[in-house]
């Protein structure tokens, strides 16, 4: 089940925008966006403080790599979706319904995504945009800006390592969305491409060190979007790259910017 955190929203507060952040494979609503244990490291924290008058949330949801962790969850409730996912239109939808219920969509709109979050986020806006329920289209709508982080538009070589071995591996249908050249991505990148400009303002970043000293998961080929300005190397690896240690960090100075001209300056 997913879950939307409000960092510093209610359904009923009054404010100007919303700022939904989506973590990827593996990843937290909570712990994937800071460097640190507690809520003072964390950006989503960092810009709710900074924009009073913009809804921050954090979407947690089940994206384990592999099946194998299913196991934990017989010993504690807290490791419940471990080992658990859904196909990328599944959860969309799934994600869509939740947003509606909290009445996002009714304000302008953005998303902040890391790795298969960014794929999601794709996916929901997709999902929306195709509807014929006003509410769930006025998600793509009402959507002014998305911010990629690591996000594989075209596939990662790991994950494509990893469905090679899948038998191995028991890797979950959140692995198999992200295989290099997969079919569906390359119609959700084309579609994205097609309908995100100019409506959409794109900004883009990829990892430029490898995790643990072994792999770039997204490099800066299957980082780019097909839209917005080149994406720009940080000088992170692919875990990292989501974790700013500094309120003035590059992504963060690239998110205040989007608020200030695509949520609050920006058409309603």
């Amino acid at each position: 089940m997913s879950i939307l955190h409000p960092i510093s929203a209610t359904p009923s507060a009054p404010r100007k925008g919303d700022v939904v952040f989506i973590h990827g494979l593996g990843g937290d609503a909570f712990a994937t966006w800071r460097h640190g244990a507690d809520d003072s490291t964390s950006w989503p924290h960092w810009l709710a403080k900074d924009f009073s008058d913009i809804g921050v949330w954090s979407l947690g949801y089940a994206a384990s790599s592999t099946r194998w962790a299913r196991w934990l969850g017989h010993f504690s409730s807290k490791w419940r979706t471990h080992g658990f996912t859904m196909p990328l239109p599944d959860r969309a939808g799934e994600v869509l319904n939740l947003m509606v219920q909290q009445k996002l969509g009714e304000r302008p709109l953005m998303f902040i995504c890391h790795s298969l979050g960014g794929l999601l986020a794709k996916q929901i806006l997709r999902t929306s945009s195709d509807s014929i329920d006003p509410s769930r289209r006025a998600v793509f709508e009402r959507t002014r800006a998305v911010q990629f982080l690591a996000t594989p538009h075209t596939g990662a070589e790991l994950a494509s390592w990893v469905d090679a071995f899948r038998r191995v591996c028991r890797s979950t249908v959140a692995i198999e969305d992200l295989r290099q050249h997969d079919p569906h991505l390359r119609d959700l990148y084309n579609w994205y491409r097609s309908h995100s400009a100019p409506r959409i303002a794109t900004a883009t970043y990829f990892e430029m060190k490898p995790v643990a000293g072994v792999t770039i998961v997204v490099n800066a080929t299957s980082a780019h979007p097909g839209v917005g300005a080149d994406p720009v190397g940080s000088d992170e690896d692919h875990i990292s790259i989501a974790k700013p240690k500094s309120t003035s960090a590059q992504v963060c100075e690239t998110a205040r910017s989007l608020i200030r001209d695509h949520i609050l300056k920006g058409p309603s």
